[in-house]
């Protein structure tokens, strides 16, 4: 029998181990403590058995609307393919790309050429500043 993965011979050794190290008194303590909490969870359990129990179908949401209301959230949700930053990066260029693509195939400049800055020189910003 194996309980949280541990079998009877290991939990036989974990009771001879706490029996040393905790001793009778506080094992009989310990123990106590835990029948209190298996209690209150057995509690805890049965009244959520009789809370679900006492769900009448009206309380309950209509299985249809609910499936559709689901698939309409799935739907915008978006997956972690959407939400890849290479693929994200990559659409973004190939949308500048197709974007350049398309002005040059027109014969149009985004930047004409007479409203473009003109470069200087850097010895020419030198004198210019002295």
């Amino acid at each position: 029998m194996e309980l949280f993965g541990i079998n009877g011979a290991e939990l036989l050794v974990i009771t001879v181990v706490a029996l040393l190290v905790l001793g009778p008194k506080a094992i009989i303590e310990a123990l106590t403590v835990i029948k209190a909490l298996i209690a209150k969870a057995k509690a805890f359990s049965a009244r959520l058995r009789e809370e679900a129990a006492a769900a009448t179908p009206a309380d309950l949401p209509d299985p249809q609307s609910a499936l559709k209301d689901l698939q309409e959230i799935k739907a915008m949700t978006p997956t972690l393919q959407d939400l890849d930053p290479r693929a994200l990066i990559r659409q973004a260029v190939r949308e500048e790309v197709d974007e350049w693509m398309r002005l040059s195939s027109h014969g149009t400049h985004a930047v004409n050429s007479a409203q473009a800055p003109q470069a200087t020189k850097p010895s020419e910003d030198i004198g210019q500043a002295q």
